[in-house]
């Protein structure tokens, strides 16, 4: 196992911990403050781009995502908060609000390494990655479902659910 793998065990333990504390968000995101920061998942883990599932239960998921180099991911909500944290690359987020049936830009973030982001559960983001390979776990309270999330496929256009399976693939 390479210490980037054992990084990545250590931090599903740990965001299991931080399920069971009394502020959750918060546990979680000292635990990926300490894991975007210390080194422990470099090495080893940078391999494919996609959405690479660490951990699924029924009250939480935690991801390591490898966004590849000029990736976008359209407008869309969780339904549930989030923690993002960056440990290598660079993401650009661009955060949205309902205005009726359409979205209305309302601000943006650029996460860079060592860089931790919570999303509360009514946020809507998009992402892209205009770089190389940006590297972030994710530590989420639910399990990724078909259907779980929303968004338009382009800002302004309805709102609609989002069908993973029918979701471009790289």
């Amino acid at each position: 196992m390479t210490a980037g793998e054992q990084g990545l065990t250590g931090l599903v333990a740990d965001c299991v911990e931080a399920m069971r504390d009394s502020d959750p968000r918060g546990a979680a995101r000292e635990v990926l403050d300490r894991a975007v920061t210390d080194g422990s998942l470099r090495g080893g883990v940078e391999s494919a781009a996609g959405l690479n599932i660490l951990y699924r239960s029924s009250d939480l998921t935690v991801l390591n995502v490898i966004w590849p180099p000029n990736m976008f991911l359209m407008p869309h909500d969780h339904r549930m908060w989030a923690a993002i944290g960056i440990y290598g690359g660079r993401e650009d987020n661009t955060f949205y609000r309902r205005s009726g049936d359409a979205l209305v830009t309302s601000g943006g973030k650029e996460l860079t390494d060592g860089t931790v982001l919570l999303l509360g559960q009514e946020v809507i983001n998009a992402v892209h990655n205009a770089r190389g390979a940006a590297l972030r776990p994710r530590c989420r309270p639910a399990p990724v479902r078909s259907g779980g999330t929303s968004g338009p496929r382009r800002p302004g256009l309805k709102v609609g659910p989002f069908r993973h399976q029918r979701a471009p693939r790289g």
